[in-house]
């Protein structure tokens, strides 16, 4: 019975887990997010470096826009956008390196990509019309002063295409560090699945020779 219970509380601790980075992702990708000020090369500050490396690239969806496939990456410090970068997913085969500026300090890092595509889909908008032309038009009137003048308002109904962004995967990861002045970070990313990547932060040591030697971030 014990062992049952167990593994009940661990299968509400991940499904909690996954919800909680579910939820994230539809902030990150979807929310407003403010812009992060960087320090500039005069003040103090820590150098970032953001890998990103893909083991997979989720299939667009079948009716999507051909070429309209993309990938958005984003790093953030304490709830802040200090990088955002969106590229054709073809173009992810292989892992790429960008580097920010930060203010030294403690934060929480959050990194994240997003899988995404455009489809063509139908809508239905609204529009003034002089008289009611088409399924769930209606016109009202409206009396002047004393009745003696009536205006008359219609609102008719259209079918319209436009292209609207889904996606077809996103996963994020956060993490803390406490990031000094002068040092160099590397925060490595790597995307498998929805529910599968993972985020580890180093510390480059400078071992001479321009080589380093990562060490957990603090």
């Amino acid at each position: 019975m014990q062992h049952i219970m167990s593994l009940s509380r661990l299968h509400w601790h991940r499904t909690s887990r996954l919800a909680r980075w579910a939820f994230l992702a539809l902030v990150v990708f979807v929310g407003c997010v403010p812009q992060y000020k960087p320090p500039t090369q005069d003040q103090p500050h820590a150098i970032v470096k953001f890998r990103r490396s893909y083991d997979n690239i989720p299939k667009e969806g079948w009716n999507a826009i051909a070429g309209s496939g993309e990938v958005v990456e984003v790093l953030d410090l304490n709830d802040e956008r200090a990088f955002r970068l969106a590229n054709p997913s073809r173009n992810v085969k292989e892992s790429r390196t960008d580097a920010v500026l930060v203010h030294p300090g403690a934060s929480e890092v959050m990194v994240g990509a997003s899988f995404q595509h455009k489809e063509r889909k139908k809508n239905q908008e609204s529009y003034s019309c002089s008289s009611p032309s088409g399924p769930g038009s209606y016109c009202s009137s409206s009396s002047g002063t004393g009745g003696g003048y009536q205006a008359q308002s219609c609102t008719c109904y259209r079918e319209v295409y436009r292209d609207e962004v889904v996606t077809d995967s996103s996963c994020v990861r956060t993490l803390t560090a406490s990031f000094e002045d002068g040092a160099v970070y590397l925060v490595q990313f790597n995307y498998q699945d929805a529910r599968n990547c993972s985020a580890q932060c180093f510390r480059q040591v400078p071992v001479g020779g321009g080589e380093f030697k990562n060490e957990p971030c603090r």
